[in-house]
């Protein structure tokens, strides 16, 4: 019956029914297995708009499986992707709820640890806890496990990946080459492994391009994989090619319309290419997908949320508008950023201060994010006389020249409303990527040039 209802669009009726055939029948599998699956499909759908009680019903039900079974690791398996995905959800409202996140996360290791303990011979439990330690920023702990995994399993192409993923954030680029080398041995079609190439080459300062390219031919109808090459072509500068994969993305997926992070990105692809037309009407619709959406979100969230519509709206060239919904963010930010969060490094807040006192004392700060520093290395010869400043010594071979790095250590990046109510801040003049090409002999004592990363929250080591 509950098939039926499916069938017919009736979902919650179709659940209705199978809380009450798990009632009747609690130790019975089916009816349990069923339920747990619209549960997970309403949760999916339901984005940020869910309640602690349906991820409280679903977790007691996979809890119920473990039980069950407690030789197996499947259900550990499911119950552990349920604890991470409610921690990403806490982690997003108040502080009080947070603390139960960090419970949920050591939860759900506990589970994957147990699960790999528990069936050593499956690839599965091992690629999920390097997973879940490669999120957390425990890069040592995910390359000994996934290295480990590999050895036991080196069939694997997923462990394989992993690992090239884990080697990578630790600038192990030879090694993790290394690793993709080996993994396309064995699986030569296989596209995320020529896009982890592409992303090795690329900090390897090799031409990257082709595999990036094969890695979007190899794609298919994988949107995660199609948005990432779009995303690795627009960071390089190439609109042309960016805008084919945003395009195919589109086509295959007419659900991403409703993404305005990835409609932004694509209309910024086409204003480059001279389809201008057809960029302000996806801003514009974008504007609107974005506006709908915050009416239904919260906490950083909805910070996040008010991030993108600035972000449209400069696009559009409502300058005013754009400050406007910045300075909104005010009033659902948290006082301070969650500074104990496991993406922040160690003395974040002390490093934020170094940073506006280095604005602050600067005749022009140049904030290069993603492609900008592309087209300022494009550019460096005409600031043969300035004095430059970058924390980044994997830069320094791009630039060729001598770097003070003592400015900032570590390769950072900002709370994304921190550092763009910042930049929007009127009484400075910092906005442009590059600075102006001064004539008639006049010169700034200093350019001041720091790269960061557009990261989605926090201060984080990362290699790109």
């Amino acid at each position: 019956m509950a098939a039926a209802l499916c069938t017919w669009g009736f979902r919650v009726e179709a659940t209705d029914v199978l809380r009450n055939a798990h009632a009747l029948a609690p130790h019975a599998a089916a009816p349990r297995s069923a339920l747990i699956s619209l549960l997970e499909e309403g949760l999916r759908a339901a984005g940020g708009n869910t309640s602690l009680a349906q991820w409280a019903e679903l977790e007691n039900l996979l809890q119920r499986s473990v039980v069950e079974s407690p030789l197996l690791a499947a259900p550990r398996l499911a119950l552990a992707t349920c604890l991470r995905e409610e921690a990403r959800y806490l982690e997003a409202q108040t502080a009080p709820e947070m603390v139960n996140a960090s419970e949920l996360r050591l939860r759900a290791e506990n589970l994957l640890r147990d699960a790999a303990a528990a069936e050593p011979h499956l690839p599965a439990p091992r690629l999920a806890l390097a997973e879940f330690l490669l999120e957390s920023l425990r890069y040592v702990e995910a390359e000994t496990v996934a290295a480990a995994a590999v050895r036991s399993c080196p069939a694997s192409a997923e462990l394989r990946l992993v690992l090239a993923r884990i080697q990578f954030q630790l600038l192990r680029f030879e090694a993790a080459a290394k690793t993709i080398e080996a993994l396309l041995a064995i699986a030569p079609e296989n596209g995320w492994a020529w896009f982890e190439y592409g992303k090795i080459l690329w900090n390897s300062f090799d031409r990257a391009d082709s595999a990036v390219e094969r890695a979007g031919d190899l794609s298919g109808n994988d949107r995660a994989l199609l948005a990432g090459v779009a995303q690795q072509f627009l960071y390089d500068l190439d609109y042309e090619k960016a805008a084919k994969y945003y395009e195919r993305l589109l086509n295959l997926h007419p659900n991403m319309w409703d993404n305005f992070v990835i409609c932004r990105h694509y209309a910024s692809c086409l204003k480059e290419i001279a389809r201008t037309r057809e960029a302000v009407d996806i801003i514009s619709a974008a504007l609107k997908s974005c506006r709908l959406a915050a009416k239904r979100a919260q906490g950083e969230g909805l910070e996040l949320i008010k991030r993108e519509e600035a972000l449209l709206l400069s696009q559009a060239g409502r300058l005013d508008e754009s400050f406007s919904a910045l300075q909104s963010i005010r009033d659902v930010a948290a006082p301070t950023p969650r500074y104990n969060r496991a993406e922040y490094l160690p003395r974040t807040p002390e490093r934020l201060q170094r940073l506006a006192e280095i604005v602050d004392s600067r005749d022009v700060f140049v904030l290069l994010q993603g492609p900008s520093f592309a087209t300022f290395a494009a550019r460096l010869h005409e600031f043969a006389d300035f004095e430059f400043a970058l924390p980044l010594s994997i830069l320094f071979r791009r630039l060729n020249r001598n770097c003070d790095a003592s400015i900032v250590s570590g390769y950072i990046a900002f709370h994304s409303a921190w550092v763009h109510s910042r930049l929007a801040s009127r009484t400075r003049q910092v906005s442009r990527p590059l600075a102006p090409k001064f004539g008639g002999g006049k010169s700034l004592r200093t350019l001041r040039a720091v790269r960061v990363r557009d990261e989605r929250k926090g201060i984080r080591r990362s290699a790109r």
